[in-house]
């Protein structure tokens, strides 16, 4: 058995994803880079990208922002979330994706808590778009 409550630590983690998929659709650029550790590793598979992983904040938000200024991405939806909590400060969870440019999936989103701060931030990211409406 576990010292900590699963289900509490899944909100929690859950909450923190649901916010950065608000943000990405209010175009809030600056929170959803900062929402990245700054040595999280992102695989954009099928997005243009040259070369996998990207690896730090600064290269992620090279990305998004690139992704944003080509594409206007907006309205952005997980669907057929899974969520596993591995421990008492992390989680990863996979869904599928929409939005109004294209749809895919994400194979794996890793999400870590700051116990100082009580923050939680995204460690590592694998996402693949399946299709392009542009």
């Amino acid at each position: 058995s576990t010292n900590y409550d699963e289900s509490d630590v899944g909100t929690q983690f859950l909450a923190a994803s649901t916010e950065w998929i608000r943000r990405f659709n209010m175009g809030d650029f600056k929170y959803i880079v900062n929402a990245y550790l700054p040595t999280a590793k992102l695989y954009a598979r099928n997005a243009s990208v040259p070369s996998l992983p990207l690896v730090g904040r600064e290269k992620i938000g090279e990305f998004w922002n690139n992704f944003y200024k080509t594409t206007g991405a907006t309205n952005l939806i997980y669907y057929d979330r899974k969520i596993t909590v591995t421990g008492p400060s992390s989680g990863e969870s996979s869904s599928r994706w929409t939005m109004n440019v294209g749809d895919g999936f994400i194979d794996k989103e890793t999400w870590m808590k700051n116990n100082e701060t009580g923050i939680w931030l995204l460690a590592f990211e694998d996402f693949t778009v399946e299709q392009n409406y542009r």
